[in-house]
């Protein structure tokens, strides 16, 4: 009995001693378990927490559009033909594109120089005319337009200047001459009363064209006009002089 009661007890005391080691064994593990699953759920916490963070904390790498500049339409080029403030009309520009492509189209010349001088401004004019005379420096009959464009938008000192240029590049055209000495002499007349120094300058005019193209062919005309401008009969001997020999 006492080794039953001995064996009952100890297999008492074993199994309470089992029984509450495992249970030890049991609430330790359970309480491992939940440790560690209460670590893993603060360790997952954590991990979320620092991708929020870093994801508040990191610039935002993706391609932003940059915002470009509107592209500018090419300036037209009736504002790049702008000369003193007054801009040639399309059929202008549409001149000035041919001549500049071409500078020996003469008709797209012709055209150009007559929408200029029916417009009557000044600064497309002369930008016009003197392009147009560098390129033929010899058409005696555009000095004489171009001088005619001066004195009627500008002054007579304008226009005398234009004669002048005119006469370098074309000095022996009679024609030019001429035209010359009549818009001199009528200048003159216009300013009253007459001075001595103003028919100086004409009859110097009449001696410079005279020696200058006064043999060429179809000189007569500026012998003919510088006679009947003539008044002085000591002059009017000097000049027949001067045609007779």
């Amino acid at each position: 009995m006492e080794d039953s009661e001995g064996v009952d007890g100890g297999s008492v005391a074993i199994t309470s001693n089992g029984d509450s080691g495992e249970a030890e064994v049991g609430r330790e593990k359970g309480s491992a378990a939940v440790t560690n699953g209460e670590s893993g759920v603060s360790g997952m916490e954590m991990e979320i927490d620092q991708e929020n963070n870093a994801a508040e904390q990191e610039p935002d790498t993706a391609p932003q559009p940059t915002t470009q500049p509107e592209p500018q339409a090419p300036p037209a080029e009736e504002e790049e033909e702008e000369e003193c403030g007054d801009k040639l009309s399309s059929e202008e520009i549409k001149y000035w594109s041919a001549v500049k492509e071409n500078p020996s189209d003469f008709s797209s010349w012709t055209l150009l120089l007559q929408l200029v001088e029916q417009k009557g401004k000044l600064g497309p004019a002369r930008e016009v005319f003197d392009a147009f005379l560098r390129t033929y420096p010899y058409c005696y009959g555009y000095w004489k337009k171009y001088a005619d464009f001066e004195k009627k938008h500008s002054s007579n000192e304008a226009a005398k200047e234009v004669f002048e240029r005119g006469l370098k590049a074309v000095p022996l055209s009679v024609e030019l001459w001429v035209h010359y000495l009549n818009f001199a002499t009528a200048a003159q007349q216009q300013r009253q009363p007459e001075a001595e120094e103003d028919l100086e300058e004409i009859r110097s005019l009449y001696k410079r064209a005279v020696e200058g193209c006064g043999l060429e062919y179809r000189s007569s005309k500026l012998w003919n006009s510088y006679l009947e401008w003539e008044k002085s009969p000591q002059h009017l001997l000097a000049i027949y002089d001067n045609l007779l020999s």
